[in-house]
This record gives structure tokens, C-alpha cells and sequence, in this order.
């Protein structure tokens, strides 16, 4: 646990070492080395070659910041990044650099820079242990390192450099970069620097250019099998809030009081007249070839990544086998949504680029304790449903059990590297998270480990 003394050190620390790499050239972090170490002898007067040595190496810093200044520099850029990307894989994008001054430029380099979320001590003291793994001892007691990896996953990566040896007066070069994102979910790029050394060599003179833009890193998919998309459906309760914006079949599911703003036409007149009060027929909405995942959101962050790219998995999958179209449900208290509020606790994709969008966006809630509204899993109706879990306690049996009385075609997957569940009645799959890619590879939707569901009326 970092205390609030050290959590200020470290973003202390942090800034002056950024400012280091920007400012000095490895020429010049050398002599700063040199005069440092001077420094330390020329405290006693007698070391005069030690105060003669601290001398010339301030002049020749005083001399190259100088000179760095005096350059005037006219070069004007712009970023082309692509929409997409994919956690953890590598991309190329390109910034194109132009030089409107009257003579050529030479050794610049060209970096980018990330925008990069404030993190609090609480913050950091909740995540740094999925940060931490594989450190020194003295690494974990200090708490520096973690704290620097969280910051650049924050952040969605570590932009790289490129150096360009000469860009002519009047022309035009396309710098080819390579970034490869940390993390899922939207990746903000704030502007980005040009670095021109002085003529020694020692200081970098910075020449930032605004350009603002972003990425959407989707999250990581892993080849499966081809799955067999038997369900004729899913089924929700109308009215909802995407009803409007679906097509389908409605069937009839139940009987209820009549509210205001009810079709007269869907108004039960022999129920009505029998119970002496306006009774209407409620409808669910049918789509054919429906995929329902359930996912659960209630869990810590190193397993809800690999939940969430099990979940992106099965999407491409489904769609591959012929789906046509994803409906997800998110089971924790409060679903967490990044920079999307048109995304809500469900969603219903009708293609893969959408469903990747959707999970690129959600975000883990593990203050939040496992308790969904049971009527949740009366919607899944005939479709093929997916229940996405990490744990699988008390109240995560109960909910599989309730999927399993709607005679829906339920396959459990439990995403966990350490729980090793007795025999259930379901379908159910388990995966371990560090060998995610091979166990998706083999999964096999025919994979029982007891009878199937039992009826709603059994």
C-alpha cells in the first residue's frame, strides 16, 4: 500500500524523468552524469580539477541551450491513425511532417504523447497488486514500478520514437510509427513533439504540434470451433428501450394489470370482464438466430479481461456460424461503461464491429456484490445462451439454475484459474485465463457435465 508521502514522489519522480528523456540527448544525460558526479567532489575546495571539470560542464550546457534556442524551426505535421485497433497486437500509423522553413533539418525525432487519466492513492492502492506481479521484492515494498505500469495502462500504451536523419526546405516526409495498445477501450493521442538537437549535440530544443485524435482498441479474439447456432431466439419484454430499433416476431408471454399508455387492442376483454378490472396480453419480441451472452461484470480486473475476450470470442463466432445478431446482459450492480452513455447494462449488436465496440467500452465493477434482478433470466427464451462467469458461487449457481428452467440451451463458462467446480447441471466449460487461446480452441459446445436443463414446469 502506498502512502500519500510516496504516491506524490512517485508522480514527482515520474514528471522529472519524462522531462530528462525530452530535454537531454543521451550525449547530454552523460555529461549531466559527469557534472553530477563533479558536483559531488568539488564540496571540498581543495579538488580544484573537480571544480575546474563542474565549470566546463555547466558552460557547455550554458553554450548548447543557447544555440537550441536561438534555431528557428518551421515544420508543420498531421496524424493519420487508423479507427481500430486490437489490444495487445501492434499497428502502424503515420504523422506526415512538412518543413516550411528556408534551409534543410536535420537529426529530428518525432514521439507522441498519450493523454493519461488522473489516479488517485486509492486508486492505485485497489490495482496495483494486478501490477506488481514478477517484482523484486523491494520492487513490490516501494511500490514504483507497479505505479508506473498502471500509469501506462492507463494511458493505452508507450509511444514510440522515429528518427528522421534530413527533411529538406519545402518538402514534405511520412513518418511510419508503431504503437501497440496496453489496454482496450478508447485511447486518446494529445499532440505530438519534434525534437532538434543543438548543434553539440547535448539538448533537444521541443517543438510540440497540437493533434488532437483517438483509437478504439477492441478487445483480443482467439480462434473457436464453429458453433451451431440452433436457437430460434431471443426474447425480451416490450415495451423496452430498443424495441424500436429491432425486427422480429412478437408472441405472447403473459397477462397483466392494463397501465396508461397501453394499446387498447392488446386489452384481454374476457379476463377483463372476470377479474372486473382492464386486463392486457404482454408480447415478447422474437429474433431469429439470436445469441444471448450474460457476462459478469462483478470482478476483479485481471480476470475480467480475459471474461471480456472470451465474450468477444464467442460474439465473432457466433456471428462466423450464421447469428444474427448478439444480445448482451450485464449482471453486476451498476454496469461501467467508458465514454459511451448511449451503452447501457444490455445491448443488442447486430454485428461483430458492434459487439466488439460494446465490450470495448465496459468496465469491471468488484465493489459490487452479484446480485441480478432473477427476471433477467427469464428473457433468454429459446436463443442460445452464454453465462460468462469468473466465480461460481451460491448466487451464481441460482442465477444458472433460473436460465436453465426457461429451456433455453445454457453453456456456462467459468474464466478462473483457480476454482474447480463439481459436476453441475449444466453445460459447463472452464477456462484458465493464462491458457485462454488453447482453451478456446478446443471448445466443445457438446461439453456436459450433467443432464440437460429442467423444464419451467417440471
Amino acid at each position: 500500500m502506498a502512502h500519500r508521502a510516496d504516491f506524490l514522489r512517485f508522480q514527482r519522480v515520474a514528471r522529472l524523468s519524462q522531462w530528462v528523456d525530452a530535454r537531454f540527448t543521451m550525449l547530454g544525460k552523460h555529461l549531466a552524469a559527469l557534472g553530477g558526479g563533479a558536483l559531488l567532489f568539488a564540496l571540498d575546495p581543495s579538488h580544484t580539477t573537480a571544480l575546474t571539470l563542474l565549470a566546463g560542464v555547466l558552460a557547455c550546457f550554458g553554450v548548447a541551450c543557447l544555440s537550441s534556442r536561438t534555431a528557428n524551426t518551421q515544420i508543420s505535421g498531421a496524424r493519420r491513425l487508423p479507427r481500430y485497433a486490437v489490444a495487445g497486437v501492434p499497428l502502424d500509423y503515420e504523422i506526415t511532417l512538412t518543413n516550411h522553413g528556408a534551409r534543410s533539418e536535420y537529426s529530428l525525432s518525432v514521439r507522441d504523447e498519450l493523454a493519461t487519466p488522473q489516479l488517485s492513492r486509492a486508486e492505485f492502492n485497489a490495482r496495483a497488486p494486478y501490477f506488481a506481479t514478477g517484482d523484486h521484492w523491494f520492487d513490490r515494498r516501494v511500490g514504483f514500478l507497479p505505479w508506473l505500469r498502471l500509469a501506462r495502462h492507463l494511458a493505452g500504451g508507450i509511444p514510440g520514437t522515429f528518427e528522421i536523419p534530413v527533411l529538406a526546405s519545402g518538402a514534405s516526409a511520412k513518418v511510419r510509427l508503431q504503437f501497440t495498445p496496453l489496454r482496450r477501450g478508447k485511447i486518446e493521442f494529445l499532440k505530438f513533439a519534434l525534437y532538434r538537437p543543438d548543434p553539440f549535440g547535448m539538448v533537444n530544443r521541443i517543438l510540440p504540434i497540437a493533434a488532437a485524435d483517438w483509437l478504439l482498441a477492441l478487445p483480443r479474439q482467439y480462434p473457436m470451433p464453429l458453433l451451431v447456432v440452433t436457437g430460434q431466439g431471443c426474447s425480451r419484454s416490450l415495451p423496452n428501450a430498443f424495441a424500436a430499433a429491432r425486427t422480429g416476431n412478437h408472441e405472447f408471454h403473459a397477462l397483466r394489470e392494463y397501465r396508461v399508455g397501453d394499446p387498447l387492442r392488446h386489452i384481454h376483454w374476457r379476463t377483463s370482464a372476470k377479474r372486473g378490472a382492464l386486463v392486457v396480453r404482454q408480447f415478447t419480441e422474437v429474433h431469429s438466430g439470436t445469441v444471448q451472452l450474460f457476462v459478469d461484470t462483478a470482478t476483479h480486473p485481471a480476470r475480467f479481461e480475459a471474461l471480456i475476450e472470451t465474450a468477444a470470442s464467442l460474439a465473432g463466432a457466433s456471428f462466423r456460424a450464421g447469428a444474427h445478431a448478439v444480445d448482451f446482459t450485464c449482471l453486476g450492480a451498476t454496469p461501467r461503461i467508458a465514454g459511451r452513455q448511449h451503452f447501457g447494462r444490455s445491448y443488442f449488436a447486430t454485428s461483430e464491429l458492434a459487439a466488439l465496440e460494446y465490450l470495448a467500452y465496459l468496465l469491471p465493477d468488484p465493489e459490487s456484490a452479484f446480485n441480478p434482478d432473477p427476471k433477467t433470466a427469464d428473457h433468454a427464451g429459446n436463443a442460445a445462451v452464454f453465462l460468462l462467469n469468473t466465480h461460481w458461487d451460491s448466487a451464481r449457481q441460482r442465477f444458472a439454475e433460473r436460465l436453465a428452467l426457461t429451456n433455453a440451451q445454457l453453456h456456462v463458462l467459468l474464466v478462473t484459474d483457480s476454482e474447480s467446480p463439481s459436476a453441475t447441471q449444466f453445460n459447463l466449460n472452464v477456462l484458465n485465463p493464462h491458457t485462454l487461446a488453447h482453451d478456446l480452441a478446443l471448445f466443445d459446445l457438446n461439453r456436459a457435465h450433467s443432464a440437460q436443463p429442467r423444464s419451467r414446469h417440471a
